[in-house]
């Protein structure tokens, strides 16, 4: 399940990075700030590209648990995977997950992506968020040796990892309501914070078209009015 949630969130919110600076290498992005504001422009493209998403995910994973049940004797079914905790409660908190951390990671690629203006620095544009993200997975994925532990708890909770950590943890029975409340209302406040600076940034450097920003002038733009 985190394998699945990470490679989802991942791939899905690295879109929004190569299509902002697709638009920007095609010229499209002038055309569209001239009809609409940056914060329409963001928010558009990180939920059109969320929304197929969240659709195609649910449809694979649909498809998958359809079709084991119906093909596969229902012993050797359970020998791999015990469907007695996959319920609909797990299934609505796994795509409340997907979507609150699908959101964090699109807007920090929502970020990168408009302080480059070449397909070819992407990459290297993208590569402290792509570094956050393996951070959380891991993090989530080998504190679950030994789920019962402080540090599992605090990678539910952490905003990088939960979206990972804490389905697998209300799967196994170990999250509270509260746990569940408080990791989701962090993920909210993260998702507002960087939501906010995206904006900014966007707003000052998608006409940018000169090289590559540094960290310095990502920071010395957010500051400027």
């Amino acid at each position: 399940m985190s394998i699945v949630l990470f490679y989802a969130i991942y791939f899905y919110a690295y879109q929004v990075s190569s299509s902002i600076t697709t638009e920007k290498t095609s010229k499209i992005m002038e055309t569209l700030v001239t009809s609409t504001t940056p914060k329409t422009i963001v928010l558009g493209k990180t939920l059109g590209i969320g929304i197929v998403g969240l659709l195609q995910l649910i449809l694979i994973v649909g498809t998958a648990l359809i079709t084991a049940k119906a093909s596969l004797d229902p012993e050797l079914l359970n020998t791999v995977l015990d469907m007695s905790n996959i319920t609909v409660y797990l299934g609505i908190i796994t795509i409340i997950y997907f979507i609150l951390g699908y959101f964090t990671y699109a807007l920090l690629y929502a970020l990168t992506g408009s302080t480059v203006s070449k397909p070819e620095d992407i990459q290297s544009a993208n590569g402290p968020v792509a570094i956050l993200a393996v951070v959380g997975f891991y993090l989530s994925y080998f504190t679950m040796i030994n789920p019962t532990s402080e540090l599992n708890l605090f990678a539910s909770l952490f905003p990088i990892s939960s979206p990972f950590c804490m389905p697998f943890r209300i799967m196994m029975g170990l999250a509270s309501g509260k746990d569940v409340i408080i990791s989701i209302v962090i993920l909210v406040v993260t998702i507002f914070v960087i939501a906010k600076v995206a904006i900014k940034i966007y707003s000052n450097a998608i006409l940018n078209y000169g090289t590559k920003m540094s960290f310095k002038d990502i920071v010395r733009m957010y500051k400027d009015k």
